[in-house]
């Protein structure tokens, strides 16, 4: 009974050291400009109308609907998913990796090549993902 109890602690952790030493998954990059965005120069894009959706994320959320978008960083990491830069993880994982540069307002995300930062603009408690930079 000690040694099968002696080998469940070693592999448990075995399990759990390699659970933690887990790398990131890596971020891909398929970008393209979603519906309601426009490019302002080549590495600018900006919500083209923000009063209508800010009014759609204010119903939607006051339904009940998608409550993980009441949190900035998940709005700049969804930002980023519909430009289609991601990891492939959950949004709360994907949102962990983004920098803060200014809590609730800029949020960043380095690659090996270029640096992505999304500006958030708060109104009404709904945080809106309204402007997309991208340096090199």
């Amino acid at each position: 009974m000690k040694i099968i109890s002696f080998v469940f602690a070693l592999v448990f952790a075995l399990a759990s050291h390699s659970y933690c030493n887990e790398s990131a998954p890596p971020i891909q990059i398929k970008f393209e400009v979603p519906k309601g965005w426009k490019m302002v120069d080549s590495t600018t894009y900006i919500l083209q109308d923000f009063n209508k959706t800010i009014n759609y994320w204010k119903k939607e959320l006051s339904s009940g609907h998608l409550p993980w978008r009441l949190q900035p960083a998940n709005v700049a990491a969804a930002c980023l998913w519909d430009f289609g830069i991601s990891d492939g993880s959950i949004i709360d994982d994907f949102a962990d990796r983004l920098a803060i540069i200014e809590d609730g307002k800029i949020y960043s995300l380095k690659t090996d090549q270029q640096t992505f930062t999304v500006r958030i603009k708060t109104e009404d408690k709904t945080p809106i993902a309204y402007k997309l930079e991208i340096k090199k």
